[in-house]
């Protein structure tokens, strides 16, 4: 079973806007989860350097792994310094248990 959401903010008081995409899915041997998110916001000051950051966490005993992605910067378009953050996180709960017949699944 698959579950997809689709999501946009948008602020004018602030200036910025966000997209986000989520997709869950299930089947009988886990459970994942994978979100991807673009924000952008109209701000003044100087433009920084990306700054990229990587964290995946995994766990044995839960059966739960987890993956972060994110990059965060700025740039100038069209003399307006735009800040953005994108993000990709994907987190998986395998089952503890896969039976052989098709009868009983336990998932999780």
């Amino acid at each position: 079973m698959d579950k997809l959401t689709l999501k946009k903010r948008k602020s004018l008081e602030k200036r910025y806007t966000t997209f986000s995409i989520t997709k869950m899915s299930i089947d009988r041997e886990c459970l994942s989860s994978v979100r991807k998110r673009f924000t952008y916001q109209l701000s003044k000051g100087g433009v920084k350097e990306p700054e990229v950051r990587v964290k995946k966490i995994r766990d044995n005993r839960t059966n739960f792994e987890y993956f972060r992605f994110s990059v965060r910067g700025s740039m100038l378009v069209e003399d307006e310094l735009v800040k953005y953050y994108h993000s990709l996180r994907i987190s998986l709960h395998w089952a503890k248990e896969i039976p052989n017949d098709n009868k009983n699944i336990k998932a999780l």
